[in-house]
């Protein structure tokens, strides 16, 4: 198998030129479904495309001989991973190749956008830490704080205190999702949109932050930032949702979370005019159903099911489908930078490792994390010690301390460097590096 070239970077991932070869204006390819090679057309493929896109045919379809099983052939039918996976593969998106062979002999891409096998181990760690730590002395909560075009406050706040957890109703339209395209999220029409989702993802994560800690309303917080999207027109919805434990949690402590996020976005003048921020919190009563909300926040990001809703919108009409491609592209392009230096998961409060309250267990495979961790620490140690001939001593290379500096401004100059500055992905994939070619 040839080794794959770099694909062309872009200064700017909003209003990206198409970078395949062939001219996508005078295609129309179905991403909804995975075609296989037979039927890509090959005058707008490269030659990687074509051969990914009969891999992951092999791998969904589960077709003789394959190596995958069943696992991604539901994978396909519960998060739509064969639509993800193609738009990701049709946009030169990053380190595809590692993605589409992920699975492949126990390999791990370490995607944390739309791989299920890789986010899937996120749940993994937050069901064996903390489905014990669910009781009736100490319940804990699952939030979703969000984005709203209702100037009503009363409309964008709900709690839910009951011993069924419903978690999939904060979702449903008119709460958290409006109805109408054209009034979900904000439009990611150019790239300062790129900046305002992450403000408002760092706004977020900050208010429920400020209100973790001894004698606050959270004693312990799991903070994961999510982002959902739609098409034609291209809008994007940032959220986070919050696993969050609290002796006692009224809408007066909502509100309170709510005001913090509304006072950082009143001082912001980057944020557009007419969005207002929205909580809704409901209990979680047992283990099970948070493992439930685990799998459910830890969720790949699905770009294949609102493709397909905004194609059957259209009623496949090519004009509105190349608009469409186009958008999908923007949007491939736009979350790497979007997403950086954020964690997919944060803990606070009782729910970090490191506090005297620690209220999580530790887990086998946390245990072997650290003592990787520590290994790596004491071997970079050794590497800064030098003998010093002036004292005649061993010592250690002093750590370079910068100035402290706000976290929005820290982030506004790393994804101005990263979008002056693409990172150039490597000429032959960290898959090609260990297994070489599965194709006989």
């Amino acid at each position: 198998m040839p080794e794959p070239t770099n694909s062309s970077q872009n200064l700017d991932p909003i209003n990206a030129s198409p970078s395949l070869v062939g001219s996508r204006e005078n295609t129309l390819l179905n991403w909804s479904q995975c075609p296989s090679p037979l039927e890509i057309q090959t005058n707008v493929l490269t030659t990687i495309q074509r051969q990914l896109y009969g891999s992951l045919d092999i791998k969904i379809n589960n077709r003789t001989g394959s190596p995958h099983f069943k696992y991604w052939s539901s994978q396909d039918v519960n998060n739509d991973y064969g639509g993800t996976a193609s738009i990701v593969i049709r946009c030169d998106g990053p380190r595809f190749y590692d993605f589409i062979q992920c699975g492949y002999k126990r390999f791990g891409c370490g995607d944390r956008f739309y791989c299920p096998r890789c986010t899937a181990r996120y749940a993994l760690d937050l069901k064996g830490e903390f489905q014990s730590a669910v009781s009736q002395d100490n319940p804990s909560w699952y939030l979703v704080c969000g984005l709203s075009d209702n100037p009503d406050e009363g409309a964008r706040i709900k709690l839910i205190d009951s011993n069924r957890c419903d978690y999939e109703q904060l979702k449903r339209p008119r709460f958290s999702e409006p109805v109408d395209t054209g009034h979900y999220g904000i439009p990611l029409s150019s790239t300062d949109a790129i900046f305002v989702s992450r403000y408002l993802l760092e706004m977020f994560r900050g208010a429920v932050k400020e209100h973790t800690g001894p004698g606050k309303i959270f004693s312990g917080s799991i903070i994961a930032p999510e982002v959902a999207l739609r098409f034609l027109p291209i809008r994007i919805l940032p959220h986070v949702n919050v696993i969050a434990w609290a002796p006692a949690l009224n809408l007066d402590d909502l509100r309170d979370v709510r005001r913090s996020i509304s006072k950082q976005m009143r001082d912001s003048r980057r944020l557009p005019k007419g969005i207002y921020p929205t909580i809704y919190a409901q209990r979680i009563p047992t283990g099970e159903d948070l493992a439930r909300v685990a799998d459910y926040i830890m969720k790949p990001m699905n770009l294949g099911g609102p493709y397909v809703r905004a194609a059957e919108l259209v009623h496949f009409d090519p004009i509105q489908m190349t608009q469409l491609n186009i958008e999908a592209e923007r949007v491939v392009r736009a979350i790497p930078v979007m997403w950086t230096k954020l964690r997919r998961i944060e803990r606070f409060g009782v729910c970090f490792s490191k506090s005297k309250n620690y209220i999580g267990f530790v887990t086998d495979s946390k245990k072997r994390q650290r003592e990787r961790e520590k290994a790596r620490r004491i071997e970079k140690k050794k590497r800064d010690q030098y003998y010093d001939i002036k004292f005649g001593v061993v010592t250690t290379k002093p750590r370079r301390r910068s100035k402290k500096r706000v976290r929005l401004e820290m982030i506004d100059t790393e994804m101005l460097s990263r979008l002056e500055h693409p990172p150039i992905p490597p000429r032959t994939p960290r898959f090609l590096q260990l297994h070489g070619s599965n194709e006989k």
